[in-house]
């Protein structure tokens, strides 16, 4: 896809397409980010292609994917608490206290999941909101502690909800995380 370089920030939504609800204020913070850890020397991009594959076609150079340390996608998240650490070729660490994840099909439940919480959009053409209702109910049925929210209109990618229904999602997020927290130190 080629940027214009006339693209107005108001129309960024345009060139993502995997993001239903782009707020503006939150891109340029994020991007904000982005330029003081690339300034502080963080490794931000990741090359897909190889020396050899960008010296011999020039248009591979900048493509690549933007990774920041510490996060997950909802799949991975979601197999770290089913697995551990150990089951990815990482030393054995204690599982998490809860998962939290968005928009995801995944269906794979072992019986061996953390607590989890899941929110998605009843529009996503991506992952079903019927699919993670039924994963979800799958890992309840099998006793740990789980929420959903499903919000009405929202398609894929509506991130942190600013602006949506969904707003405020991930503050009963973390409240999922505290209270699943606070029954691990009372066991």
């Amino acid at each position: 896809m080629e940027i214009e370089d006339n693209l107005k920030l108001k129309d960024v939504s345009s060139i993502l397409p995997w993001y239903s609800e782009v707020n503006t204020d939150k891109t340029v913070e994020i991007v904000n980010y982005m330029k003081n850890q690339a300034m502080n020397g963080e490794q931000i991009f990741y090359p897909i292609y190889s020396e050899e594959e960008m010296k011999a076609d020039a248009d591979k150079k900048d493509t690549g994917l933007f990774f920041f340390r510490g996060n997950a996608g909802a799949r991975m998240a979601a197999w770290l608490g089913s697995y551990g650490t150990a089951y990815f070729g990482e030393k054995e660490y204690p599982a998490p206290a809860a998962v939290i994840m968005q928009y995801t099909g995944l269906s794979q439940v072992t019986g061996m999941e953390s607590p989890t919480y899941a929110c998605v959009g009843t529009s996503d053409g991506i992952a079903s909101y019927r699919s993670m209702e039924n994963y979800i109910s799958q890992i309840q049925q099998n006793g740990p502690n789980t929420k959903i929210e499903v919000f009405k209109g929202l398609s894929h990618g509506f991130g942190l909800g600013e602006g949506t229904v969904a707003e405020g999602w991930i503050d009963r997020a973390i409240s999922f995380w505290e209270d699943n927290m606070n029954a691990l130190d009372k066991r």
